[in-house]
């Protein structure tokens, strides 16, 4: 079972919303707005991402108590079924030994769901 791990060396706070997300080159920019106050987060060597706006999270949120979720919107995923996915799907090809399943929330059902090699950085 997935187990969603605050991301505590990134804080986003109650409040933001995915503006817009861009692909480019094997890196993923994820552009947050808050009362005109803008965060990015930079994920560099990223194998695969998933972005949809769903109310379906509820569902995998009920596992999460909501002074977590009010606290930060990134997350670190252990036992992460993506992983194995990926794996699966890509038949070895990738070296997942150093991939890691990160989650990037909003307060409106947005979600990104991010495989990266490295870790993520807050500009």
């Amino acid at each position: 079972m997935e187990k969603w791990i605050p991301y505590e060396k990134i804080n986003i706070e109650y409040g933001y919303v995915i503006e817009e997300i861009k692909f480019t080159h094997g890196e993923l920019s994820i552009h947050l707005e808050k009362n005109s106050m803008r965060k990015k987060i930079l994920f560099l060597d990223i194998y695969g991402y998933k972005y949809t706006n769903e109310s379906g999270i509820i569902d995998r949120l009920t596992h999460i108590p909501a002074e977590i979720l009010q606290e930060n919107k990134i997350f670190l995923v252990e036992e992460s079924t993506y992983i194995n996915e990926y794996e699966y799907q890509s038949s070895g090809t990738r070296p997942m030994h150093d991939a890691q399943h990160f989650i990037v929330l909003d307060d409106i059902d947005n979600i990104v769901e991010i495989l990266a090699v490295s870790e993520p950085q807050i500009m």
